[in-house]
């Protein structure tokens, strides 16, 4: 989707503020340099990957509210969730998070809070024992 995303850029937003960084095996890099992440899938997500880990970096998050990533993101606290395709608050979300950098600072914190919470390595082999626990009970 790179050429399509370049040439929908082009002229439209200044070259020097957007990088198309392609694909990536090491995305530390990547989201150690982010303010914001955004993952504005149209389709449902069972895991939201990406916003797990924007969130593990202390990212705050703008998604669409479409699958599993409207279950990752607390709107208000971890960041803000839009109906899916719907430019217009997606574009809104992103406004206000650019603005406010204690925002950014507070939504970000929490997020990696609630990734350590609920999606950490540890927190989901212990949920996954536990199932494997009442499966073998039975």
């Amino acid at each position: 989707m790179e050429e399509p995303l370049r040439r929908l850029a082009a002229g439209r937003i200044d070259p020097r503020r957007i990088h198309f960084a392609g694909f990536q095996a090491d995305m530390e890099p990547l989201w150690s340099a982010l303010d914001i992440a955004v993952v504005p899938s149209t389709e449902p997500d069972s895991f939201p990957r990406s916003a797990v880990e924007a969130m593990a970096y202390g990212l705050p998050v703008i998604g669409a509210d479409s699958g599993g990533i409207g279950e990752a993101i607390v709107p208000g606290e971890t960041g803000f969730l839009a109906p899916p395709g719907d430019v217009s608050e997606l574009a809104n979300a992103l406004s206000l998070l650019a603005g406010d950098a204690g925002l950014r600072r507070a939504l970000g914190e929490a997020g990696r809070l609630r990734c350590e919470q609920f999606f950490s390595a540890p927190v989901q082999a212990r949920r996954l024992e536990g199932i494997y626990e009442e499966v073998l009970a039975v």
